[in-house]
């Protein structure tokens, strides 16, 4: 593994959250992300991290239009002394939570234009470095995401990350047709500085990104053409991820 900017390691809060944060602490990584961190298990393993291990914590926050759901999430930042924000950005299912998204759809311009709205009500009460996650459904066409919705993020002026998960499950899907146009947009994107690098698995009709198994050898190639001394390399987990999974994983991300 080349030399990258920052080793991130992806934790969900789940019963085994504390036994993961000691098993990963065992690796030259820098930093963890957690997209829950209201729950005790949680904050004690950001605690143990933090001050046993000198591994700071990131916060991934959805992007959404209750404020008193956003209000909570910018509490958690003093309270775990979280090294930056991860605005996850996407459709967000029936109701308000921190579970995974349905992602951006068709009307992609309607996201863009809440992260405006949301951007103007809250970033003067940031004191810490925002970054942008947009996640999306599979039916959105690879160029509309890659092209449009990339392209207009990159406007705003604030560093974006990008799961390499989906990227090798739009090749396998989609075909390759788009895989050279959409690596040169990438690489050639100076607004992108985080690659996620998660497993993919077929499901009943499609490739889709998942986290419970090995970051596959796709997804590292993927990364070898991306990557540079000043991107962030993300590798996900879940509590679903066995111990062996997590260190086969680790292992390429820190050496």
């Amino acid at each position: 593994m080349k030399k990258t900017k920052e080793k991130i390691v992806y934790l969900e809060d789940s019963s085994v959250v504390l036994e993961q944060a000691r098993l990963i602490a065992n690796y030259d990584i820098d930093s963890v992300l957690l997209s829950n961190t209201f729950t005790s298990r949680a904050k004690e393993a950001i605690q143990v991290l933090n001050e046993e291990f000198g591994i700071q914590s990131h916060l991934l926050l959805p992007v959404s239009s209750n404020q008193a759901f956003t209000d909570d999430y910018l509490k958690e930042i003093e309270k775990i002394q979280a090294k930056s924000i991860i605005l996850k950005l996407g459709y967000w299912g029936v109701s308000n939570n921190y579970m995974d998204p349905g992602g951006v759809q068709y009307a992609w311009n309607s996201a863009v234009d809440e992260l405006k709205e949301w951007l103007s009500v809250n970033h003067k009460n940031i004191n810490i470095p925002i970054s942008l996650h947009p996640v999306r459904q599979l039916g959105l066409p690879p160029m509309t995401f890659y092209d449009e919705l990339i392209g207009a993020l990159s406007s705003f002026d604030i560093p974006i990350s990008i799961d390499l998960g989906i990227l090798a499950s739009d090749i396998r899907n989609w075909g390759d047709v788009y895989k050279t146009e959409i690596l040169n947009k990438l690489g050639g994107n100076i607004s992108i500085d985080l690659f996620w690098a998660s497993a993919i698995r077929n499901s009943e009709n499609a490739t889709i990104p998942c986290a419970c198994e090995q970051v596959d050898g796709e997804v590292w190639d993927l990364w070898d053409r991306l990557q540079n001394s000043e991107k962030r390399l993300l590798v996900m987990t879940d509590r679903l991820s066995s111990n062996e999974q997590i260190e086969k994983d680790l292992l390429l991300l820190t050496t």
